[in-house]
């Protein structure tokens, strides 16, 4: 494990600005917080982590006044500390989601229009090209609606990338995908996985992960009767539906991350109050076994494939302290084995082939911390 470690840490260092080196991960799964950045009324909501592009975290921070301003939180680490980097459209900008890969990075959220007093401008992507940050251009026209919600963005390499969400035509919502091919966005057309329209309160797809261009996933949540889950792939020339069975929540579910790499593919979220796993057995979804259930509330926010899966999130068992930790690493043949972490809640993790893990997280009352380890 020291071995890894030290592997590790000279990979990401040779693409890192020169900085003081930063203190040796214990390769043991466990997620430390170094030095944080300083953030007023905000922080980073999603990370990601490559040997070339080096760690990175996206959110947001709110300036409180006569009127209430929102800015995009962009943050970077240079061996020692987290650096912010200035984003092309800070002010009118909401990033939600993150994907990093080579020496590239992505994210995806909500503009808005501050001569409106921050009023809906449709969704944007920014990449970083390895020097800054700069909008996407030439996007189909439907990332202009104020109606549209793009907020899932994965991919497996840095030309397969792909965009996701949702908006409303003619009083009825509409699958948003889009796909970067290395060189121009297009919309992919794909279809409404559950029967919900402009009156049935929302839709949402909460996330995006491909490990080819021919097999990629995007999962989320609607509100047709209750709340239910449900899941797309890409076979490399269509979207189809493979929406989750869970008869125990049939109207009380829902998916919040998807992870894939090869041929396995996990997607996490919550159902009836407890865990809600699933595995990909390459025909259907199998419900997996739940590291905690019978708390009031219990949600899986987010899954990582590295050399093992990785699931974060909160538990709410009514006893302080209150959340409980939900953090594991997955064990074969069917065991998960809890893992520490400073915080009491996991948002966003990113687990890279070379072994390290970066993770969003958070106490309650508490700032959102940026946490790093490795296996």
């Amino acid at each position: 494990m020291a071995r890894r470690s030290m592997i590790v840490c000279v990979l990401v260092a040779l693409c890192l600005p020169a900085a003081a080196p930063a203190q040796a991960l214990t390769c043991d799964g466990s997620l430390t917080a170094g030095p944080q950045p300083t953030i007023s009324n905000g922080g980073a909501s999603a990370v990601g982590v490559s040997a070339k592009a080096g760690r990175w975290g996206v959110g947001q921070r709110t300036e409180f006044g006569s009127t209430t301003k929102q800015f995009a939180v962009s943050l970077h680490w240079d061996g020692a500390r987290w650096v912010k980097v200035q984003m092309a459209n800070a002010r009118a900008f909401e990033p939600k989601t993150l994907a990093v890969f080579g020496a590239k990075a992505w994210t995806a959220g909500r503009r808005s229009d501050p001569s409106t007093g921050g009023g809906d401008a449709g969704s944007a992507i920014e990449r970083w090209n390895g020097t800054s940050w700069r909008r996407a251009s030439h996007v189909p026209a439907v990332m202009n609606a104020g109606t549209t919600s793009v907020w899932a963005i994965g991919g497996s390499s840095r030309r397969d990338i792909w965009a996701g969400g949702a908006t409303i035509v003619n009083n009825g919502w509409r699958v948003v995908m889009l796909h970067w091919d290395g060189g121009s966005w297009s919309r992919v057309p794909a279809p409404l996985p559950l029967p919900v329209d402009a009156f049935d309160g929302d839709f949402r797809l909460t996330s995006i992960a491909a490990s080819a261009p021919d097999d990629a996933w995007a999962v989320g949540f609607a509100f047709p009767f209750g709340q239910q889950s449900f899941a797309l792939h890409w076979d490399g020339t269509a979207w189809s539906i493979v929406n989750p069975s869970v008869p125990d929540a049939p109207s009380n579910n829902s998916l919040s991350d998807v992870a894939a790499r090869g041929s396995e593919v996990w997607a996490v979220g919550t159902a009836g109050g407890a865990p809600l796993l699933l595995r990909w057995n390459g025909a259907a979804w199998t419900r997996m076994p739940s590291p905690k259930t019978g708390f009031a509330a219990n949600h899986i926010e987010a899954v990582a494939i590295g050399s093992t899966v990785l699931i974060g999130g909160s538990g709410y068992s009514g006893i302080a302290p209150n959340p409980s930790l939900e953090y594991y690493r997955w064990e074969s043949p069917g065991s998960w084995v809890p893992l520490s972490a400073p915080v009491s809640a996991i948002g966003d993790l990113s687990f890279s082939p070379m072994g390290e893990v970066i993770a969003a997280g958070g106490s309650l009352g508490q700032p959102s911390q940026i946490l790093d380890g490795c296996l």
